[in-house]
């Protein structure tokens, strides 16, 4: 590869072969970014030379999170209680709490995280229920907020009759 006016033999080039243009080398560069259009030359071992068009490593993620939990589904019977485990996994550096809710519980059901907010990568969900919570099956919608960001999750809460 020509780097200025230095010629520079690579045995693993991270240029895109045969791109005639940005398009093209962004299509080719197979989900690393193009790096705008900087040309190098490669000298091949026989001799022959070809112009590519360089890509660079994909861009890193920006600063958020995501949601999951686990299980996805809980059955408990009236009275009782069961949890969850939310797991929080940070993406581009994101350092920040996340407070925690749950939406959509039945009467006489109460919900708490811990910790709240979370400063890691889990809290643990406890559902609580009544003998007088309805039964049968509700989706339950954890969210999970730090500043303008905002994540939910959806998890199954099953009430049965108390026995």
């Amino acid at each position: 590869m020509i780097t200025g006016s230095t010629l520079v033999f690579a045995t693993a080039p991270s240029w895109v072969a045969g791109a005639s243009d940005a398009a093209q080398a962004t299509s080719n560069c197979q989900g690393a970014a193009f790096t705008g259009g900087s040309m190098q030359l490669a000298q091949y071992p026989s001799g022959g030379f070809d112009a590519n068009l360089a890509c660079a490593p994909a861009p890193p993620p920006a600063a958020g999170f995501s949601l999951s939990v686990s299980p996805s589904s809980q059955t408990v019977a009236q009275g009782s209680g069961t949890s969850y485990t939310v797991t929080i996994s940070r993406t581009g550096g994101f350092s920040g709490v996340v407070n925690l809710s749950a939406s959509g519980l039945p009467g006489g059901a109460g919900a708490t995280f811990s910790p709240n907010p979370a400063a890691g990568t889990s809290s643990v969900l406890v559902v609580t229920t009544s003998t007088k919570t309805p039964r049968g099956s509700r989706t339950l919608t954890i969210t999970g907020s730090s500043g303008s960001l905002t994540r939910t999750v959806a998890a199954t809460l099953v009430v049965q009759r108390r026995r």
